[in-house]
């Protein structure tokens, strides 16, 4: 084979690839890309695309396996250093991470995604203006590349800045109207009492034949968002239940008898959890639980405002662990765990993010699962629970598209309800277990005597108490969850029975 063909075959053979790469084979994709190895060793492109299969699959370690031996190939491949980045995040490695992103750059400064992993990277890190201006500077380099727009767009939101958040989700409406997701951002902080405009744009849009599933939900919910905006509760109810139906089918996966598994059982885990030594950090610990949408990121905000403390948001961190628990309690595996290992793993991560503030703030709802694993490790932690009457709950939650496979229970009234059942049967064993560690924060309370509810939260927290904490709208914080828009807003008691002008227009209020 002379070298045009070698190179016309390896790329039809790489073509043939990415289609599969395209509908998610990433099998197919592993299978072919080793063929083509066997027979050309030393093509580097295949590990990559070997690589980027495995990473997509969730199996990280081979992964960086492969991307590693293309790189002993060609140690300055740009392509291989920045997906080694990307792995290295993934797997909360931040340092070994922004290494190979900076390595890629110092062989090409202009290489785009580089730079973007590496502005997300920042992101991630709570670096937010070092992420802004690596954004930017890829905008310079190419301004028609929609995920720079896309991650502008996100970003630029989360802090407040919403007239420069319109001004790329327009630009990506207009350019790229193909991306509903720039309508979903738009959406989020968009007031359509005022604005009739992009409603007709979704209203278009869910008409055409070619729409994806995601594109689907996205318009629905964004739909019913707008006409709820303009107080039609009828027609937005209709769109919602649509938005609702279609997001729960595209979750094959899920299982709810799986939660009720982990639920019964989770009240009996702490007899796996060994402490082989004193573990002990130079920082303090507030932990923000509760259900989604009951007033987690306003209590954020509101205790953030404190000099004295770092509100870190959803961190997350635990997650991993969560989806090892449900597994193995699930498989009923008599697997133990390490307590020491766990709390080094979460330190590590949170030393990454270079915190000066004393106390930091982890505000993962979900993160009521693990209450117990949590105060065995950092006995001293304040738990500050968030509660809110539960029909308003019930009912932002299931008006609300979470991201990804987050909140799969929510999709569904009747599982929806079941879930809220199981959050408040563990609620109420937790409280019997150690009361006087839990701070339960009504969010009514909170939102119509602020001054009030608010000194009582502090002096739970051990913090001094002052009046212009509670200016949340001057907040500097960023917010990457659904509140984003409403937690820029000074403190507000509106929503306060909200549910009330859905009551007789769906059956989940019976549910419950």
């Amino acid at each position: 084979m002379n070298s045009k063909d070698k190179i016309d075959y390896l790329q039809k053979k790489l073509q043939i690839i990415k289609n599969y790469y395209q509908v998610s084979d990433f099998d197919a994709v592993i299978l072919n890309s080793k063929i083509i190895l066997k027979k050309f060793p030393n093509e580097i492109v295949f590990f990559n695309t070997i690589g980027l299969a495995y990473k997509e699959m969730g199996k990280l370690n081979l992964a960086e396996e492969f991307l590693l031996k293309g790189l002993k190939i060609n140690s300055k491949d740009i392509n291989i250093l920045s997906n080694l980045g990307l792995i290295n995040k993934s797997k909360k490695k931040t340092k070994e991470a922004e290494e190979y992103f900076l390595k890629a750059l110092k062989i090409h400064p202009q290489h785009i995604p580089s730079i973007v992993n590496l502005a997300n990277l920042k992101k991630s890190l709570g670096l937010i203006d070092d992420s802004i201006k690596l954004f930017l500077k890829a905008l310079k380099i190419n301004d028609q590349l929609p995920e720079i727009h896309i991650n502008l767009a996100i970003i630029y939101k989360s802090i407040g800045k919403f007239d420069l958040t319109k001004k790329h989700c327009n630009f990506l409406i207009d350019k790229f109207p193909h991306l509903i997701i720039a309508d979903n951002i738009l959406n989020q902080i968009t007031d359509y009492s005022k604005d009739y405009v992009h409603q007709e744009i979704m209203l278009q849009k869910i008409k055409k034949d070619n729409l994806s599933i995601a594109d689907k939900i996205y318009l629905n919910f964004g739909i019913a968002k707008s006409y709820e905006d303009q107080k039609k509760f009828d027609t937005s109810i209709k769109f919602l239940d649509e938005g609702n139906l279609i997001k729960r089918k595209s979750l094959i996966n899920y299982k709810p008898e799986d939660e009720i598994i982990f639920f019964n059982r989770i009240k009996k885990i702490n007899k796996d959890f060994k402490f082989e030594k004193n573990f002990t950090s130079n920082k303090k610990f507030i932990f923000i639980i509760g259900l989604p949408r009951s007033g987690t990121t306003l209590t954020h905000q509101i205790l953030s405002r404190s000099p004295k403390v770092y509100g870190a948001g959803e961190l997350t961190y635990f997650n991993y662990l969560m989806n090892n628990l449900t597994l193995n309690l699930i498989l009923e595996k008599d697997e133990k765990f390490s307590l020491n290992e766990i709390a080094l793993n979460f330190i590590n991560k949170i030393n990454t993010l270079n915190i000066s503030e004393e106390i930091i703030i982890d505000k993962t709802p979900e993160n009521f699962l693990l209450l117990g694993i949590i105060k065995l490790i950092f006995p001293n932690s304040k738990i500050i629970h968030c509660r809110r009457q539960i029909k308003d709950t019930a009912f932002s939650i299931y008006k609300n598209l979470f991201q990804g496979i987050s909140y799969s229970w929510s999709y569904n009234q009747d599982e929806l309800a079941h879930y809220i059942r199981l959050y408040l049967s563990l609620i109420d064993f937790w409280d019997n277990e150690f009361s006087k560690d839990i701070f339960h924060c009504d969010y009514e309370s909170l939102v119509k005597n602020p001054d009030i509810e608010s000194k009582k939260l502090f002096e739970f927290c051990e913090l001094r108490w002052d009046q212009k904490f509670l200016n949340v709208e001057k907040s500097n914080t960023p917010i990457d969850t659904l509140s984003s828009a409403q937690a820029r807003l000074p403190i507000y008691d509106k929503s306060v029975g909200y549910y009330k002008n859905f009551e007789n227009l769906t059956s989940l209020f019976s549910k419950l």
